[in-house]
């Protein structure tokens, strides 16, 4: 998938994660869609990117073309995208992080959600968004 469609995909969900905001009553939902409009933002951010090894390097154009190539058989997708965000996107790495734990909490553990988590993915994602989106924007306009 490319920049573009990661990037129209983030506004998408982000989108959406606005519409459900405005019931209250949806705090699992809003709490997952504000982690995958995070997921799209970073995937637009990151790739292409060039690894860098200390016999070779390569760059890989997707997130998926990266993961088949390294971490399919030892890792989940999640891990990998955190891993490389540590490694790559230091200073957004923790809100991911972050915003990962709380969906994977809200969709296998616990739905019922009290409004300070909300408010705790919905920071999260902002500060991702800002981050990202400028880079992105300026990306795409250069295409």
């Amino acid at each position: 998938m490319s920049k573009k469609y990661h990037y129209n995909h983030a506004i998408h969900n982000k989108k959406a994660c606005d519409y459900i905001d405005k019931d209250g009553q949806f705090n699992d939902w809003v709490i997952t869609t504000s982690f995958y409009t995070a997921l799209q933002f970073v995937k637009a951010d990151l790739f292409p990117i060039l690894i860098v090894e200390p016999s070779s390097s390569k760059t890989y154009n997707t997130f998926d073309d990266f993961y088949n190539k390294n971490d399919r058989n030892r890792k989940s997708k999640h891990e990998s995208l955190v891993d490389l965000l540590h490694e790559h996107r230091p200073n957004i790495s923790s809100e991911y992080e972050c915003l990962c734990d709380l969906s994977m909490s809200s969709r296998y553990k616990n739905y019922k959600l009290d409004i300070s988590e909300v408010k705790k993915a919905k920071k999260c994602l902002a500060i991702i968004e800002d981050d990202c989106k400028p880079t992105i924007e300026a990306d795409l306009e250069k295409h």
